[in-house]
């Protein structure tokens, strides 16, 4: 949960990983397997994670705006970099290192496709 200018606001968003791969992490070890197991059904997608939950209102809102009116990427769009934090809080929860590197696969497929069509 963040605090926002709003008060607190509950939306699933990667940053929580964050706070997992840390070496010292501030969770319990349940709540820890909480937001990767979170993170991986509700925010992974085979170019990166989500920025934020795509059920979120937000959302479904900039969905609807025109085009032109989209000049930064919308809230709920697929990350590439954040695909390293879910990896890392991943592997240091499930310890399985092949399902960890399983979810980098799509996306090295799709670059090495790009590098090759360059």
């Amino acid at each position: 949960m963040l605090d926002g200018p709003d008060g607190s606001d509950p939306s699933l968003r990667p940053n929580q990983l964050f706070a997992v791969s840390l070496p010292h992490s501030p969770l319990t070890p349940e709540q820890q397997k909480a937001v990767v197991d979170a993170c991986a059904r509700h925010l992974l997608t085979s170019h990166g994670l989500r920025s934020l939950d795509p059920r979120h209102p937000t959302t479904r809102a900039t969905r609807r705006r025109p085009a032109d009116a989209r000049r930064r990427l919308p809230p709920g769009d697929g990350v590439g970099w954040l695909i390293g934090p879910f990896v890392s809080a991943h592997l240091r929860i499930y310890r399985d290192p092949a399902l960890a590197r399983s979810f980098l696969a799509p996306l090295v497929r799709s670059w090495t496709r790009t590098a090759w069509a360059a």
